[in-house]
């Protein structure tokens, strides 16, 4: 998202709607992600193999996924950087709980 050349409101939904339509239902906009629930599974999204690709590298090392906020946490909790909180909001049936499963999966994923 930081990468478009107008930022407004219909430039992010244009956006966001391309990336759905390819499977990339995450998206950073700057540190934060936005997710969008395909209602779906997408093969390789999750999983260990998937949660493997996130280790030990920096969020913008990574593509926007719910491991990659997890492993920043993760990160910066083990560097000092004091206590880390992930925020999940959104309507309802957007996939809270999913997401929050997901993450803390990922937390304690060894």
């Amino acid at each position: 998202m930081t990468q478009l050349l107008s930022l407004s409101e219909e430039s992010v939904m244009q956006n966001t709607m391309v990336r759905f339509a390819r499977d990339e239902i995450y998206t950073y906009v700057g540190s934060l992600l936005l997710a969008v629930n395909p209602y779906k599974d997408i093969n390789g999204l999750y999983g260990e193999e998937a949660m493997g690709r996130f280790v030990g590298r920096g969020l913008l090392n990574n593509p926007p996924h719910i491991y990659a906020i997890a492993e920043e946490a993760v990160r910066k909790a083990r560097h000092g950087a004091g206590s880390q909180s992930l925020i999940i909001s959104g309507e309802s049936g957007a996939g809270k709980t999913e997401t929050n499963k997901l993450a803390l999966r990922y937390i304690v994923w060894p």
